[in-house]
């Protein structure tokens, strides 16, 4: 089926949307605030301006939130929305990691002390995916019920950190999949858990005491 055509406007709407429903932000301020640039001119932006959706302009509002978004998308309509989206019939295959085998910690993967040929794989929907883990507890619910897996690919977060995406922690204190927000220094991380019932409060991480930080790029509910 050939793809139909759409505006930079119609575009940039869809990615606010997808931003909003993913709860990486909430308002026009604050993806200005991200990207550092004027409110005006990300609000004319976001209302459709054509003159203000410059291909610098979309080029550093994709810069602001990791490159999730597909630049060629963004720029002339072509392929999907997200970086690396691909047809779940289409995905390459990656490990699914479990706990037990790993002791909780992700840090013997990226050594190769773990022996991977023993883990089951399965097909990811995204083709960056590098590994898949599985969700445990209430606390990411309802966007990551317990039972269901998460992709992931490791980030540098010396390089640059999605604030307000989800990550998986590898830390001095056990894995974590929460969303990520700034802490009240440069040192630290601030936690935050999605399930609202109050029992699970944000609290703050020290740098120092993450060994690792996986970007959440899809995850799919597992049917028993």
């Amino acid at each position: 089926m050939e793809q139909q055509e759409t505006t930079r406007g119609q575009r940039i709407a869809d990615a606010f949307s997808y931003l909003r429903k993913s709860g990486i932000v909430k308002t026009q301020q604050e993806i200005a605030d991200m990207m550092g640039a004027n409110k005006t001119t990300v609000s004319q932006a976001l209302n459709g301006n054509e003159s203000y959706l410059t291909d610098k302009f979309l080029s550093r509002f994709n810069n602001a939130f990791g490159e999730m978004f597909n630049i060629a998308w963004l720029l002339t309509g072509k392929g999907s929305m997200l970086e690396g989206e691909l047809n779940p019939a289409e995905g390459v295959m990656v490990y699914v990691i479990p706990l037990s085998s790993v002791g909780g910690t992700l840090r013997d993967i990226d050594q190769g002390n773990v022996t991977l040929r023993d883990c089951e794989k399965m097909r990811a929907p995204v083709n960056n995916a590098e590994y898949a883990i599985g969700v445990y507890g209430d606390s990411m619910e309802p966007t990551y019920p317990s039972g269901c897996r998460v992709f992931i690919r490791r980030i540098d977060p010396t390089s640059f950190i999605s604030w307000g995406s989800v990550f998986v922690l590898d830390t001095v204190n056990g894995i974590y999949i929460k969303e990520v927000q700034r802490g009240h220094d440069e040192a630290h991380i601030l936690c935050v858990s999605h399930n609202t019932s109050g029992r699970y409060p944000a609290f703050e991480i020290p740098m120092c005491d993450v060994f690792g930080m996986y970007r959440v790029l899809a995850s799919i509910t597992v049917t028993q």
